[in-house]
């Protein structure tokens, strides 16, 4: 004979004249939210509110909460500090130049959450990874932010030659990018255990927003896709003759609005022009800047790094206007 225990549960809600069983239970700290069982909720993100009204007054089950502190880095730095964002990579990575002296750019990946991916070479994006990318490069780009570091991990096999990854929630103004990210769909949360101190500090919020996402189908969580973006690169050496096609048409078009897509020096740009749906590359005329090293170990022109640091600082991944004059293959 099955016991009711040993029966398997069907999951749902109970509505009581004086409210929902299920939030009542977590505001009193007489119950903890289960991550996969909330989805089949239909307002899954007020359990998460009932749950942290009961941990902010510590009722019950959570009368030893301690709420997640910042501690300094591993190397002994701040956990926390100020800079302006130099480079967005993806919906959850990005580049922050701090205002030391002199100033270090650290490359910070967003705690807690995953946004989807952008594909390399010949692979495709995951769906939405570039308004994920978009949605920080339009916010962020250029902006004053405060990074709190949240936790840290070793990348022993890195290509890049990082040895730790920094975790941080960065802040604009009040305003959380990665709440905000996971509000408009564009990134979904991890789970962590709940002993697991390497999470957000903003955890509960984020953990909401995505409930609250969920409830309106947004992005992710919607059933409509975004449409294939089809961008003609013609900044490639094999498209020149391509590039030459679109030129005439290009220069009639007159001042056009563009985002720099990379920094080749200190006047040589690609730049992405969303009305042709192309990227294209562009040298400033009439200056001539000092070229940088190259990868072969060539060494630069007094200069160059100087130009290009201060040409990717004021112009890379920013909204600009361009006109397209003439059309050569001089370099600059």
């Amino acid at each position: 004979t099955l016991s009711l225990h040993d029966a398997l549960p069907i999951f749902g809600t109970i509505q009581h004249p004086a409210g929902n069983i299920s939030q009542e239970l977590l505001k009193v700290g007489l119950g903890k939210v289960v991550d996969w069982s909330a989805k089949f909720a239909k307002d899954a993100e007020l359990l998460y509110k009932a749950e942290r009204i009961a941990k902010e007054k510590r009722l019950r089950i959570w009368k030893d909460y301690t709420a997640p502190q910042r501690n300094v880095s591993a190397s002994g730095s701040s956990a926390e500090f100020v800079g302006k964002v130099a480079e967005v990579i993806s919906g959850d990575f990005l580049v922050v130049k701090d205002f030391a002296v002199p100033p270090v750019e650290h490359r910070i990946a967003l705690s807690s959450i995953r946004a989807p991916k952008l594909g390399r070479r010949d692979e495709k994006d995951e769906p939405f990874a570039w308004e994920a990318r978009e949605f920080l490069r339009s916010r962020l780009i250029g902006r004053k932010v405060n990074v709190g570091i949240d936790y840290m991990r070793a990348l022993p096999n890195s290509a890049t030659g990082e040895t730790e990854r920094i975790f941080a929630s960065v802040l604009e103004g009040s305003n959380n990018v990665a709440i905000a990210l996971v509000a408009n769909g564009l990134a979904s949360v991890m789970k962590h255990r709940q002993d697991d101190q390497d999470r957000s500090l903003y955890y509960d919020d984020l953990i909401q927003a995505e409930a609250a996402a969920s409830r309106d189908k947004k992005g992710l969580h919607g059933d409509k896709k975004p449409p294939p973006r089809n961008i003609n690169d013609v900044s490639q050496a094999s498209a020149l003759a391509q590039s030459k096609q679109m030129f005439g048409f290009i220069q009639r078009a007159g001042v056009m609005k563009g985002v720099v897509q990379h920094v080749v020096n200190g006047a040589r740009y690609k730049v992405l022009i969303p009305a042709q749906t192309c990227i294209v590359t562009l040298a400033l005329a009439g200056i001539r800047c000092p070229q940088t090293g190259r990868k072969d170990g060539e060494p630069g022109e007094p200069y160059g790094e100087e130009a290009y640091m201060f040409a990717r600082d004021k112009c890379l991944q920013h909204d600009v206007e361009i006109e397209v004059l003439e059309i050569g293959r001089a370099s600059c």
